[in-house]
């Protein structure tokens, strides 16, 4: 955010821009800095939320409607524009890869010892 000015842009009389640190586009977080820092934190934020509520009711749903739920919402939530992540650090790619092998363990009941960010 240093290089963006915080002075608000005047256009005419009475219209001001204020400039911000991220603004999100076509869903995905774009950060003064263009790290993708935010984006990964955010999405990351969304997946396990997702996954926390639908913890609560898994035993509600028969095994193949959690897979399709987590198919769905969480793993289509974290690959979405996955091809912006090239050349990013691991350690913010670490940071979605937890999205797969924290939760889906618990949740689905499957052993993951590959990673499945490949």
């Amino acid at each position: 955010m240093h290089q963006v000015s915080v002075v608000p842009l005047r256009f005419g009389a009475d219209i001001f821009v204020i400039p911000v640190s991220c603004v999100r586009d076509l869903g995905v977080y774009l950060d003064a800095n263009a790290s993708m820092k935010t984006h990964i934190t955010r999405t990351a934020a969304s997946c396990f939320g997702i996954l926390h509520q639908l913890q609560s009711v898994q035993r509600s749903l028969p095994r193949h409607a959690v897979v399709s739920v987590v198919t769905c919402l969480v793993l289509t939530m974290r690959d979405y524009c996955n091809s912006q992540f090239v050349g990013l650090s691991a350690k913010l790619l670490n940071r979605l890869q937890a999205v797969i092998n924290t939760r889906l363990v618990y949740i689905i009941n499957i052993n993951i010892k590959v990673q499945l960010w490949a």
